[in-house]
């Protein structure tokens, strides 16, 4: 919800793991943000669809989170020899190893907005697993 700030119960997930998020406002996604950056990352596929369809020049650089966290997993080659190298080939590499993905269920982050702590807490802890192992496959 652009203008708006992470909701309470998120907060609560990320001061577990001493992460700050007070200062965060969202933003409605637009194709200059696409332009701008090297990778989109979605939670659902919705979301993807969504940013696919303003920005379709940007399609080779948008994923979801289990796409790359599935990547990852999996040790598809990186290029580089350090990580900002590494991190900068994610694109090209996750988009290269895509027919490798097809058929595996990619899991959608749930949207835990207006339900429980519960909700919020398991979206979060996905996000960290993902996030985990994605940046573990990045720094090499």
């Amino acid at each position: 919800m652009s203008g708006h700030g992470i909701p309470a119960p998120m907060l609560l997930a990320l001061d577990g793991d001493s992460i700050e998020g007070r200062g965060h406002v969202a933003r409605q996604y637009n194709a200059q943000m696409a332009r701008d950056n090297e990778l989109v990352i979605s939670m659902a596929a919705e979301h993807r669809s969504y940013a696919v369809s303003a920005a379709p020049f940007a399609m080779r650089k948008m994923f979801l989170l289990s796409e790359l966290a599935t990547a990852a997993r999996d040790e598809v080659p990186l290029e580089g020899a350090d990580a900002a190298s590494r991190l900068a080939s994610v694109a090209e590499a996750v988009s290269d190893y895509r027919p490798h993905l097809a058929g595996r269920g990619m899991e959608d982050v749930p949207d835990p907005y207006q339900r429980s702590q519960r909700h919020y807490d398991e979206s979060y802890a996905m996000i960290k697993a993902a996030v985990e192992d994605i940046a573990a496959w990045v720094r090499g």
